[in-house]
């Protein structure tokens, strides 16, 4: 064990302004989430003329992209070594990429979209969402804190995210207040229109409020392109606490949008309560605000990964129970179940990018290299690939089942519709969760872990000639 100095000690919690600075950021990206998940493929299907098999072919086709992009990405970022940092140029240039994509997607200049335009206005968000959410989430893992701090820190990224929610469903609401269907034009013009307020001093605050981490290496290590696979080996291989989680999450992840793809859908089709949509995503963020700090108490006394686990676990069983005896037209006991539902799951969202943290510590102190950008890159990378496989296969089933986005639906369109909204998500919940109750990693080893390699890092900044290397795990 390496003794760490008192004032690294002192020095291990973020104060409260990097903290807000950091979690500021999440607000615009949070705002980003429900509009491609929720409304894009009801947009482009329903204004845009793009069948809904369409829209998940394409989603799916670019993560072939990110598989190739996102790894690079993550190495290169480590690698970086800048007057600015190693994080920073990256999400520079990525932000003016990022707001293009948003206006392409979001505001389309033609009345109507093939598949080759929805392909270029995707490829370029992606490429800007990658090129300043990879190293964001780098930041916030590589930062020094205690596993209660972190839970605080990252904790309040995850809330204001979820606190998105609300300003999410703002949009929705404002355009039904002027007599514009939730798929419309007007409503994602007040999606973009609002991201374009929140965005630039989000993005400035975290710039300027975070610094990176400052690294004793002089110069960056020279980059070998087999050192993309060899670092994601390590990190999905070696790390088996991090392959562990990831995985948990992809699957969890997979479920997640396998209802948020058809969400829209079941609201209007299925319950015929499509004016409930934008309340919905109000009272789902307003009542995930508020039982985050409960989540987060709850982390000092338990461990993370069972509070996590159990929170997937109940949200599940409930919604899914809540939702089979749900009939058609009751927006009141659909608003009452996503409030306990939203309560209930807030867990799972708030505390895991601490537990992610965890695992990234773990393999940093293990193998004696400094890889936060490879492992934010590949959770990223498997968590978006999980996101867009139900993409690529519920559209296209219910659609070949006999439902339609635009017209009239067979009964068999509607039934197997209503099956995968109420059912479809549990199998992978519920095993998702199992795998996070068995995380190997402790809160008292997280702790150790935390305090061992903020020393190591402060004996390497003062002793540059000094190289520790990698200290065995127990």
């Amino acid at each position: 064990m390496i003794e760490a100095a008192p004032s690294a000690k002192a020095k291990v919690e973020p104060g409260w302004g990097r903290t807000l600075a950091y979690a500021g950021y999440a607000l615009p990206a949070g705002l980003m989430v429900p509009p491609f998940s929720l409304l894009l493929p009801a947009f482009y299907a329903q204004v845009m003329g793009v069948s809904l098999g369409v829209v998940g072919t394409v989603v799916g086709a670019l993560k072939i992209y990110d598989l190739i992009f996102n790894p690079i990405l993550g190495v290169v970022s480590d690698r970086t070594r800048t007057r600015f940092g190693r994080r920073r140029p990256w999400m520079l240039a990525g932000a003016p990429l990022l707001a293009i994509g948003l206006w392409l997607t979001f505001a389309p200049p033609v009345a109507h979209a093939g598949a080759a335009y929805l392909t270029i206005a995707l490829l370029i968000y992606y490429t800007g969402s990658s090129l300043v959410m990879i190293p964001y989430y780098a930041l916030g893992a590589e930062t020094p804190a205690t596993p209660y701090g972190r839970a605080r820190m990252l904790g309040l990224r995850e809330t204001v995210m979820m606190a998105a929610l609300i300003f999410a469903g703002l949009c929705p609401l404002l355009a039904q207040a002027l007599h514009f269907p939730a798929a419309s034009r007007q409503t994602m013009m007040i999606f973009l229109i609002a991201l374009a307020v929140v965005t630039p001093p989000a993005l400035a605050g975290l710039l300027l409020g975070v610094p990176d981490r400052p690294t004793h290496e002089a110069k960056a290590p020279p980059l070998d392109p087999l050192d993309v696979f060899r670092d994601f080996r390590d990190a999905l291989v070696t790390n088996k606490a991090f392959a562990r989680l990831v995985f948990a999450y992809a699957i969890i992840n997979f479920a997640i949008f396998t209802e948020q793809s058809i969400a829209l859908f079941f609201l209007s089709k299925v319950l015929l309560i499509e004016k409930t949509f934008s309340i919905a995503l109000l009272v789902q963020g307003a009542v995930t605000v508020l039982a985050a700090p409960v989540w987060v108490v709850l982390s000092r006394r338990f461990e993370l990964h069972r509070l996590i686990a159990a929170s997937v676990t109940l949200a599940c069983l409930f919604r899914t129970t809540a939702y089979s005896l749900l009939p058609p037209g009751q927006p009141g006991a659909f608003l009452a179940i996503q409030a306990v539902g939203a309560a209930l799951f807030a867990g799972a969202l708030v505390l895991a990018s601490a537990i992610q943290a965890s695992a990234i510590e773990h393999g940093t102190l293990t193998t004696g290299r400094e890889r936060a950008g490879v492992y934010t890159a590949a959770n990223t990378l498997i968590s978006q690939i999980a996101g867009a496989l139900p993409f690529m296969l519920v559209l296209p089933l219910v659609q070949w089942a006999g439902f339609s986005a635009t017209g009239p639906s067979t009964a068999r369109g509607l039934a197997v519709l209503r099956f995968i909204a109420i059912y479809g998500a549990a199998p992978f919940q519920l095993f998702g969760a199992w795998l996070l109750w068995r995380f190997p990693i402790s809160r008292r080893e997280a702790a150790q872990t935390a305090a061992d390699l903020m020393a190591r890092r402060n004996v390497e900044i003062a002793n540059p000639e000094i190289e520790l290397g990698a200290i065995p795990a127990d």
